[in-house]
């Protein structure tokens, strides 16, 4: 056997009439493995379009799927590592980086809300700007919102001001029951 170029070769036999040769060419390509596979075509019968989905790490899956990407392709596209990005889609993400999640839906062509749960939202409208919606709409000065949730009001301030990022776990507990029981700013 003789090679022309990196994939493509020739194969050579002995005929009584002298030599015969056949090309020989080499493709390489990613074998998708059963579980990929099958994690697809489940996804693809619980929902019947883009639009039926409710959570976000789905809809990641689901776009990255349509645009026949793998998850290395798609952390790529948002400017992280794969193995991160597998957490993105794994839902266990608490609070996403909103810059890669932009460049994401500008990709898919798609609003960034889509990909946000909850909490993220708040983070990418501005905690800041929410808290402080929240208190005006409310007449309650920083003192009585930090009593209200038995936070200081230095950190109220501090989050009104983005000094410092609310954490999941607090936003749960007292910032969501809140905007459900009084409504969310805009």
């Amino acid at each position: 056997m003789g090679q022309f170029t990196k994939n493509i070769y020739f194969m050579s036999r002995e005929r009584m009439n002298g030599p015969q040769y056949a090309p020989l060419a080499l493709y390489s390509f990613r074998l998708i493995t059963y579980k990929k596979v099958e994690s697809a075509e489940s996804l693809y019968r619980k929902y019947r379009s883009y639009e039926d989905i409710d959570n976000p790490p789905e809809r990641l899956v689901w776009l990255r799927l349509l645009h026949g990407l793998f998850q290395k392709g798609a952390a790529r596209i948002c400017g992280m590592r794969k193995n991160l990005y597998s957490v993105y889609e794994s839902g266990k993400m608490e609070a996403y980086d909103l810059d890669a999640m932009e460049k994401l839906a500008r990709f898919y062509k798609v609003p960034v809300q889509d990909f946000l749960d909850d909490y993220n939202l708040f983070r990418w409208k501005g905690q800041g700007r929410q808290l402080l919606a929240y208190r005006d709409r409310n007449n309650l000065t920083q003192k009585e919102l930090a009593g209200i949730m038995g936070f200081s009001r230095n950190m109220i301030y501090r989050w009104e001001k983005n000094k410092c990022h609310m954490k999941k776990e607090t936003w749960d507990t007292y910032i969501r029951p809140l905007f459900i029981k009084d409504g969310w700013p805009q």
